[in-house]
């Protein structure tokens, strides 16, 4: 049976393992290597933000909050705060989907990508643009080198025909 992990990708039922399905049991993609490539893959099949219904921001709305307890800071915000990063977020990430910044904050976290990670107690606008961009150009990268091996896969397959 499937499930969806803490960053939204889906995951076998094995209580001690939080891999991609398709990484862990098939590899039904062998350009992929490593579970952070089959994360960032993953999340190109997910409903980006330009495409939410009012419904769909609730769990946004948590991520935001679990992305300002990984950070230590502690404050409530205020509505306005709150309202604020959203519309940002739908306004200037409209591509992104919600594993993407769940990604975003892990690898900052983790100093995957070159990015000032700290929040300084202040989590704004300006410092969710710092990470996502800082995650975007990663993304891209990573992304660029994974569908050139994809491309190689296929091309590899098609002169053995």
């Amino acid at each position: 049976m499937e499930q969806k992990n803490q960053l939204g990708l889906v995951t076998e039922n094995n209580q001690n393992s939080s891999m991609p399905a398709l990484w862990k049991s098939s590899q039904a993609e062998p350009w992929i290597r490593t579970k952070k490539e089959m994360e960032l893959y993953q999340c190109r099949n997910e409903k980006q933000i330009a495409e939410f219904t009012a419904l769909d921001y609730k769990p946004l709305i948590s991520l935001l909050t679990w992305w300002r307890e990984m950070l230590g800071i502690t404050a409530t915000p205020t509505d306005y705060e709150k309202e604020m990063c959203l519309m940002h977020i739908r306004e200037s990430y409209a591509d992104m989907t919600i594993p993407d910044i769940k990604l975003a904050v892990k690898y900052s976290l983790e100093g995957e990508f070159e990015v000032d990670s700290v929040a300084y107690n202040s989590f704004s606008p300006a410092y969710i643009s710092r990470i996502l961009n800082g995650y975007k150009k990663y993304k891209d990268r990573q992304l660029y080198k994974i569908l050139k091996e994809k491309e190689a896969h296929e091309q590899k397959i098609k002169d053995s025909q």
